[in-house]
């Protein structure tokens, strides 16, 4: 199971925020954990590969980036649809959202899934969120 999350130190003009990938057994088990009802422990993500980044191709695959090493997610109910926030230490990403972009993130690692990408969610250039299919 390989679910890979990833932002770039340079070049954000062309990739601002952060990046997602996943094989099959990482888009399921991603997708159970978006859509659990009950308190979401972190999710643990694998570094990304060089076969990953070479799909965005940003510098030839061999932009500088920062693998996130887990995930936590915050729904909340008392925000706008378009919530969308991320916070980051030390490799530990936090998103905050909206149930509305919940469901585009859902949507997002179900294109995954079928090999579909190249686009993203979010707000802002560094809240965004990219969705890539997997390599191979």
């Amino acid at each position: 199971m390989n679910v890979h999350l990833w932002r770039y130190k340079d070049n954000r003009s062309n990739y601002p925020g952060y990046h997602l990938s996943a094989d099959t057994a990482g888009c399921a088990a991603f997708l159970e954990w978006l859509r659990s009802t009950k308190v979401r422990p972190l999710f643990q993500l694998q570094h990304v590969t060089s076969e990953v980044l070479s799909v965005p191709n940003n510098q030839g695959g061999l932009a500088a980036h920062v693998s996130c090493t887990s995930i936590s997610l915050h729904v909340r109910s008392n925000v706008n649809r378009g919530h969308f926030a991320f916070s980051e230490v030390s490799g530990r990403l936090n998103l905050e959202c909206s149930q509305q972009q919940l469901e585009c993130i859902i949507r997002g690692v179900e294109d995954i899934d079928r090999g579909r990408g190249d686009y993203c969610i979010g707000g802002d250039e560094q809240n965004e969120l990219w969705f890539w299919w997997y390599p191979g």
